[in-house]
C-alpha cells in the first residue's frame, strides 16, 4: 500500500468522528471529491485511448452536448440519445461531454 492510500485510509476510517452538525457539509464535500475523481479517471481513460491509425495521439476538445448538436444540425435530445455512438464520455453524473474525434467518426460513418 503506498503512503497516499494509507493516508485515505486512515481519513475514512474517522469517519465516525464527524460530528452530527458536520455530516451534511461532509457529505457535500465527498460529492465534490467523487465527481472530481470521476471526471479525472474519464479524462484519463479519454486520453490513454489510442486512436486507430498512423496519426499519433493528441489532447482533445471535449464538445458540450449544445455544441454537438449545433454542428450536427440536431437536438441536444438526439445528441442525448446516439451519445454511444458517439463516443460520449460522463466527466461526473450530470456532466457529459463527447470527444471531436467521436463527432468525426460519427459524421464519416454517415457520410458512407
Amino acid at each position: 500500500m503506498t503512503s497516499a492510500n494509507a493516508r485515505i485510509e486512515a481519513i475514512l476510517d474517522e469517519v465516525e468522528l464527524v460530528p452530527d452538525d458536520l455530516v451534511p457539509w461532509a457529505l457535500g464535500r465527498l460529492e465534490v471529491t467523487r465527481a472530481a475523481l470521476w471526471s479525472r479517471l474519464a479524462e484519463a481513460k479519454t486520453l490513454a485511448t489510442p486512436e486507430p491509425g498512423p496519426q499519433p495521439r493528441v489532447e482533445e476538445s471535449l464538445l458540450t452536448a449544445a455544441e454537438v448538436a449545433e454542428c450536427l444540425r440536431v437536438s441536444e435530445r438526439w445528441v442525448y440519445r446516439h451519445a454511444k455512438e458517439l463516443r460520449a464520455v460522463r466527466l461526473s453524473e450530470h456532466r457529459v461531454r463527447f470527444p471531436e474525434s467521436g463527432v468525426r467518426r460519427f459524421l464519416k460513418r454517415r457520410s458512407q
